[in-house]
This record gives structure tokens, sequence and C-alpha cells, in this order.
């Protein structure tokens, strides 16, 4: 049973920035947003703005303000890619997260929400379940470094801005997410790919998909509240 939700702070009227909005959290943390009565919520793809070019991201944070901005959009290139490209994956995640934070900072956003990651985590862990206390124990699996270095800087960021900047951050440490809308095409991510193959073989039946698609809903709405 999930708690009550907090109404500590409304959504409504909120211009409302989500970055990485069209995959599966992203899609459900809009139709959340839409249903918390949020006057606009904005979700641009890549095409439409690059968070990798300073000047772009600038000029959108410029134009629309956001009050609220719930950052999931990263540079990874699955397990096998982050392995072989450490140091772009280290340079391009740091430069979007640099670009979206300096946004908030300089248009003084409200709150916001960062998507983190277990990858971060140090390993081998120090016990199971993994703790918020040992995020920062040790380093990162070798084959996650520069992706999972990249997802601690931001958390790094994220605790300045709010002791200089009296910005309020969530954080979320995320492990692998399934479901509908989720980009099951990417041969780079094997999970993935198993994932699908199982939806595709297996006669779950309707229920199947509303299940994970509630139980991606709920986790959205837990993850506003604590915002």
């Amino acid at each position: 049973m999930m708690p009550p939700r907090s109404q500590s702070f409304s959504m409504k009227g909120k211009v409302v920035l989500v970055t990485g909005g069209h995959g599966l959290l992203g899609n459900a943390i809009r139709r959340e947003l839409d249903s918390m009565g949020a006057h606009a919520v904005l979700a641009p793809k890549r095409a439409e703005l690059d968070l990798l070019d300073p000047h772009q991201t600038a000029m959108f944070f410029q134009k629309h303000r956001p009050n609220v901005v719930f950052h999931l959009a990263s540079v990874g290139f699955g397990l096998l890619g982050n392995l072989t490209n450490p140091f772009r994956a280290i340079t391009e995640a740091t430069l979007l997260n640099h670009n979206v934070l300096v946004g908030c900072v300089e248009n003084k956003v409200d709150k916001i929400f960062v998507a983190g990651s277990v990858a971060a985590y140090p390993f081998p862990y120090k016990s199971i379940p993994l703790t918020e206390h040992s995020y920062w124990e040790g380093l990162p699996h070798p084959s996650e470094i520069g992706y999972a270095h990249a997802k601690r800087h931001a958390l790094a960021y994220l605790e300045i801005m709010k002791e200089s900047c009296g910005i309020p951050f969530l954080y979320g440490i995320l492990t692998n997410l399934y479901g509908p809308e989720d980009k099951y095409e990417d041969r780079r991510n094997r999970f993935r790919c198993h994932f699908r193959n199982v939806f595709d073989i297996v006669p779950f039946g309707p229920s199947a998909s509303h299940c994970v698609a509630h139980v991606a809903g709920t986790w959205c709405g837990d993850a506003l509240t604590l915002l």
C-alpha cells in the first residue's frame, strides 16, 4: 500500500521541463504531471533541443522559464559501449548535466529531480541491499567508470546548488526499468532485448501490460510526492 500523497508542493500552474521525456520513465512522469494540473509540461526531443549545446540549452531555459525540472536525459552507450568509450561517457554526460543544471541555477527553478544510477555504486558492493550511505564508498565497476562518475558528478552539483543557491533537489538512484514505451529494439542493452523477447513469446495477455504500466505510474507518483 502506497503512502498518501503529500500536498506540500503543488504542480498546479507550474511549467515543468522533462528532459529525456519520451522514454518509459519520461512518458510515465508526463502523464502523472498532466493529472496533477501542471500548466505546461515541456519534453523537447533532441531534434528540438540538443542538451549538449550550451547555447541552445541556455536559450531554452530563458525562453520557457521552467519552475520544476525532471532531468532524465543522459549520454550512455550501453554496457559494452560504456566499457569501450569511458572518456566519451564521462565527458558528454557531464557536459549535458552541466548545461541543464546551470540553466536551473541561472533561471532559479523551484525544484529539480535528477535520475541517478545504481551503476555509480562502488563495486564490489559493501552490502545487499544497497544503501544511500555507501554511494561514495569506493570506485564503481570498471565497465561503467565514465558513465558512473558522470552520475556521481551530477549529485555533487546538486548538493552544492542546494547549499549555495537554495535549490532543493531529489536524486533518484535508479536500476533497470522495463515496460511500455521502452526502447526494446535498442540492441546495446541485452536485458531489454530479452525482456522484449519474453513479451513477444509468452502469452501474458492485456493484464500484464497493464500491470507494468501501473507499477511505472505508481513509482512516478511517489517520486513527485517526494519533491
